[in-house]
């Protein structure tokens, strides 16, 4: 088989059986020990992947290991109807979801959020409302309803609300951000 063809084979990702036997999908779709073959995939998958599929396919890679597990119950939740803020200095932040790997919030934005990091955890955000102007590393951008954001482990980041508008979004972290937070200001 030449690189190219191999390249297209998706036969040994495993990633149905990985689902199967309850092991995390992350350990046997990302793994690099297979060889360029496996890279190259990867590469591809990603180039094809939008934002809000990435939200889902990140979601439903750190819950199934744990819904297989029977570790979590079913829940609907509606968001804008939440209730159970916990009020910080600018910001209200309503706990969704948490498991070892990962913990999902609801974050109110009324004002700001001081520039800080966290040192372990992988930061994704969904807005469902609002403009926010964001401050990731050295790059600043004004985000909106929509907008899927991602901040890498130990990146310094600060927000601000725009308008009168109420800012609401999605935070993920992963692994849970729980005292993981180094602040600059």
């Amino acid at each position: 088989m030449t690189r190219e063809q191999a390249a297209f084979d998706t036969t040994d990702i495993e990633l149905p059986l990985s689902f199967l036997k309850g092991a995390a999908p992350t350990q046997a779709f990302l793994s690099f020990d297979r060889g360029p073959a496996n890279r190259h995939q990867l590469e591809h998958l990603l180039a094809l992947v939008t934002p809000i599929r990435w939200l889902l396919l990140l979601l439903s890679m750190m819950f199934s290991s744990q819904v297989l597990a029977g570790e979590l119950g079913f829940t609907v939740s509606q968001l804008e109807q939440v209730q159970s803020f916990e009020p910080y200095d600018e910001f209200q932040l309503a706990l969704l979801a948490q498991t070892p790997e990962v913990n999902i919030r609801l974050n109110k934005l009324q004002g700001r959020i001081k520039r800080h990091s966290h040192p372990q955890s992988n930061h994704f955000l969904y807005m469902i409302k609002g403009q926010i102007e964001l401050a990731v590393g050295d790059e600043t951008k004004v985000v909106g309803a929509g907008s899927f954001i991602t901040i890498p482990r130990g990146t310094p980041h600060a927000m601000k609300r725009i308008g009168d508008s109420e800012a609401l979004f999605l935070d993920v972290a992963s692994p849970p951000d729980v005292g993981d937070v180094v602040w600059y200001e």
